[in-house]
């Protein structure tokens, strides 16, 4: 049997060997020749670690068969690694590595189901993996315990947040656990690393309440998450990437907003990232190599992001009739277009892009125009026309807005 065991151990080596190779028909065939082998040492011995052994090629089969798009396949395997690990569990139920074993099958089942699109199957084995991963977590109060509950409760909410059927409480529930652990871990330990875990959290958790549509809780969490950012910076104020997360915290805050349609705070989160982004090569020396990027070219990037959302939604508003939101939305997305520049004077794109953002906060309502920004829209496209003649583009926009004003 000790022989038959190495040998299982040897062929599923050689399996992840020619993974590593991109062998994908070697691969299959030792899976294949340790499952059986498994199998045929778990008839032999009825050994709990090894029906455990045989469970987990039962997970290798599975993933094949899903590679081969066998659906009711892999839902088999999956369900008999379940089957042969409760049976152990129930034979040794103070085992914790058979517990975590189980856990971690259930789990895989559950998403199996989701597959399939049977969300009620999923949400039963996801608890009973929760379950699990409680008790676990109180007989080993080690990080690494904590972080795989926690691992659970984001599946659970990610995936909740999909499914209309289980409804908000049950998700916030999720969301609210799930937090709660990485606030614990800070506490014990608020360390660079476990506050940036913490901050995360706020941030996937605004992200879930977001995709529910649950605007201020989703506001409120991402608060939340600046706030731990601003405290990480305050602790490095001349670490670059913490200052980078701290100043992005702000745009999300303004993200969120913009859906409220809150657009008083959207100018507000606005403005307070856009100095943050001019700041940003200022403080840390704009050549300074960063993301693949000089840091003037990346904070001007950072600015386009915001733009292009606010952007975004003013054309959607102004096709909706919704003409005062179409109009402080472009706004923000002016200033923003202003701020690029500011980094990056005299750039064609950039100029090209605030000319057309002017020309539509000038023409946001249809009964009217905005002079000044009319104006502007005028005084950068004629400036383009005169750079580049060869861009007809530039000079029938300026002789367009011309006529306008002449009107």
């Amino acid at each position: 049997v000790e022989a038959r065991r190495q040998l299982a151990e040897l062929l599923q080596q050689m399996s992840r060997l020619c993974r590593e190779r991109m062998d994908a028909q070697g691969e299959q065939g030792y899976t294949r020749r340790c499952f059986q082998l498994r199998q045929e040492i778990a008839r032999d011995t009825d050994a709990g670690e090894d029906l455990v052994a045989l469970a987990s090629a039962h997970q290798a089969m599975g993933l094949w068969a899903e590679i081969e798009d066998d659906h009711p396949g892999k839902l088999a395997h999956m369900e008999e690694s379940v089957r042969l690990c409760r049976e152990v569990v129930r034979r040794e139920p103070t085992v914790p590595r058979y517990r975590k074993t189980l856990s971690a099958y259930y789990q895989n089942l559950a998403l199996t189901y989701f597959g399939g699109d049977d969300v009620a199957r999923y949400r039963a084995y996801a608890h009973k993996a929760l379950e699990l991963e409680e008790e676990l977590v109180k007989e080993d109060g080690s990080p690494m315990a904590w972080w795989s509950l926690a691992g659970q409760y984001e599946g659970l909410m990610s995936y909740g947040s999909r499914d209309k059927a289980q409804g908000w409480e049950e998700t916030r529930r999720c969301c609210q656990r799930y937090l709660q652990i990485y606030q614990e871990l800070a506490r014990r330990d608020p360390s660079k690393e476990q506050l940036d875990r913490l901050a995360t959290a706020w941030d996937r958790a605004s992200g879930v309440a977001q995709r529910c549509e649950q605007w201020q809780q989703a506001l409120a969490w991402q608060r939340e998450e600046s706030q731990v950012r601003q405290r990480l910076l305050a602790q490095a104020p001349h670490d670059l990437w913490a200052y980078d997360r701290a100043m992005e915290s702000q745009r999300h805050l303004a993200q969120v907003c913009l859906e409220m349609e809150d657009l008083g705070q959207v100018e507000t989160y606005g403005e307070e990232y856009l100095r943050r982004v001019v700041e940003l090569p200022r403080t840390f020396g704009g050549q300074t190599p960063y993301r693949g990027q000089t840091l003037t070219e990346y904070a001007g990037e950072r600015t386009r992001l915001l733009m292009q959302e606010c952007d975004e939604k003013a054309r959607g508003w102004k096709e909706a009739g919704e003409y005062q939101l179409a109009e402080d939305a472009w706004a923000v997305a002016v200033d923003c277009a202003k701020t690029f520049l500011e980094l990056q004077p005299g750039d064609r794109e950039g100029r090209g892009r605030l000319a057309m953002l002017h020309f539509r906060l000038a023409d946001a309502r249809p009964d009217s125009y905005v002079v000044y920004d009319l104006e502007q829209a005028l005084k950068l496209w004629e400036g383009l026309a005169q750079e580049f003649p060869h861009q007809e583009g530039y000079a029938q926009n300026a002789r367009a807005v011309r006529r306008i004003l002449e009107d």
